[in-house]
């Protein structure tokens, strides 16, 4: 077991090495794992500072996973003292990179006010640009802002779209709530055949004849 630490060990301070190397020759990839590397703790001591000022210069060459990670840290309070309006910041310049993660957290941003003022329009905005690239929790949103009518028209349809392709890429909450989208279709359709029923048989005459086509549609099936 101890071996097997010690090579992981000395992988990890090989790794960092090259990592210092590159990254004093200004390369921003390396940059950010250096900074990946300080913050972990891997091939080198643990040291929040340097890891924010080593995602620092990375970020300032347009490193969309710097960026990312100082968005993040910023959010969370980590390895600084938590500024949301930092994280948002770090967030849009990833996703005008087009990140489609920091698309989509941005718009969490915005649909809770969290470090912008709640603006429901522009964070359906931000989910759609994320939904666009593919991205499973940003088409849920999304679905779900065309359900509920934030930011945008209630539009089921759409909202049904957005939700199926969440839910084929395997996201969960997507299939519950197309699961019941499905059950409350069917009692609608259930309540709304016995009131025709009824009518029908008082004597409704335009009743009668919807379900008797009805009744004809169903045994052509």
């Amino acid at each position: 077991m101890s071996d097997t630490k010690l090579t992981q060990d000395e992988t990890e301070r090989k790794a960092f090495k090259e990592y210092l190397e590159k990254a004093s020759q200004n390369d921003a990839e390396a940059q950010n794992s250096l900074a990946c590397c300080y913050y972990k703790g891997q091939g080198v001591a643990q040291d929040s500072q340097k890891a924010m000022a080593w995602w620092k210069k990375s970020a300032a060459q347009g490193c969309v996973k710097a960026e990312l990670n100082l968005a993040n840290s910023y959010h969370r309070g980590d390895c600084v003292k938590r500024n949301y309006k930092q994280a948002v910041k770090w967030q849009e310049k990833a996703a005008l990179h087009g990140s489609a993660l920091a698309q989509y957290n941005l718009g969490t941003y915005y649909l809770f006010g969290e470090g912008v003022e709640k603006d429901c329009k522009k964070a359906a905005e931000w989910f759609e640009k994320a939904a666009l690239q593919g991205f499973a929790k940003a088409e849920h949103n999304l679905g779900l802002c065309y359900l509920n009518g934030d930011g945008v028209a209630r539009d089921f349809e759409t909202a049904r779209e957005w939700l199926e392709k969440a839910a084929a890429q395997g996201h969960e909450n997507a299939k519950k709530v197309l699961k019941e989208l499905e059950e409350e279709a069917e009692k609608d359709f259930e309540e709304a055949l016995d009131l025709l029923k009824s009518a029908a048989s008082k004597g409704h005459e335009s009743a009668k004849k919807l379900l008797e086509a009805l009744n004809e549609e169903t045994q052509s099936e």
